[in-house]
């Protein structure tokens, strides 16, 4: 465990009754930033305009963050398709989209990629699941989602999940492995297509001046904890909003308060702690931090 100078000194229960609580509320604007050292609005430190000392909790009581994201990035957009004997890479084009976007952008991709077949993917409206025909051609073709490397997902040796998505089987409605067309030229999703998997699900991270995370979310599978997770499940003008009436996150520092803070770094990430691509829009949370006199 990391520690700010003092912070492994336990403060007196007898002395800590005896000092006032403090509170201040901090706008963090990421349009505020240093733009020569953070670029970037994801991933940026907000100075204090003084050092605070003896933090006993930090709290998001308000704010918005970016809500109209990407569902298909330059990080697993592309899979190992083949057909026949021949091996070829498919790529996805970056942004978001519906199921059956998303599926009438593979037809696209399979047609202008194939050599020897011609395809249909569309989106079955009640089954919810992908389907892909053959409309010309009769050879077999697969996608190689466990061995079409390196657009694999990434598997924890450990826990055995996935630490990282680098394909888009998820959201097509596969699962790590390989899958081959069936005799009739048919290939149907074994699941449901998942559109929305990466981009519903915000990770905030906070750091306390390099050293102390303000985590109060374990995860599990191994992944990183984090301070807050933002179910993005309603959205305003592309933007989701913190509502303090509804939830408020809060960090308790324990058994000892945070012996001096005097700025934070803020990154959203999704759950395999990779910075979500805001796509250059700037955001703001609200936290109202409680030290001690």
């Amino acid at each position: 465990m990391s520690y700010t100078s003092g912070q492994q000194l336990l403060l007196p229960e007898s002395t800590r009754k005896q000092r006032k609580e403090r509170r201040v509320t901090i706008a963090v604007n990421s349009g505020d930033r240093n733009l020569t050292a953070n670029y970037s609005p994801n991933n940026f430190k907000c100075v204090f305009r003084r050092p605070l000392k003896d933090i006993i909790s930090v709290e998001l009581i308000g704010g918005c963050i970016p809500a109209d994201l990407y569902n298909v990035t330059e990080e697993w957009n592309k899979f190992i398709f083949t057909e026949s004997i021949n091996r070829f890479t498919i790529t996805l084009t970056p942004g978001q989209y519906t199921a059956a976007e998303l599926a009438t952008e593979l037809q696209t991709q399979l047609n202008a990629t194939a050599t020897l077949n011609t395809y249909s993917a569309t989106f079955n409206t009640i089954t919810k699941k992908l389907e892909i025909r053959l409309t010309a051609g009769w050879e077999s073709y697969s996608f190689l989602f466990q061995t079409g490397t390196p657009y694999v997902d990434s598997i924890n040796s450990y826990t055995g999940a996935i630490d990282r998505i680098l394909c888009p089987a998820k959201l097509l409605g596969f699962s790590i492995w390989d899958y081959t067309s069936a005799t009739d030229g048919v290939l149907i999703s074994p699941n449901r297509m998942d559109p929305d998997y990466c981009i519903k699900r915000a990770y905030i991270h906070l750091n306390a001046d390099n050293s102390i995370e303000l985590n109060r979310i374990e995860s599990g599978g191994g992944r990183h904890d984090c301070f807050h997770v933002a179910y993005m499940d309603t959205s305003t003008d592309g933007y989701f909003y913190f509502n303090k009436d509804v939830y408020a996150p809060i960090f308790y520092s324990s058994p000892a308060p945070i012996a001096r803070m005097s700025f934070i770094t803020i990154s959203i990430r999704d759950e395999y702690y990779r910075l979500i691509d805001l796509g250059g829009h700037d955001f703001t949370l609200i936290f109202e931090i409680t030290s001690l006199e």
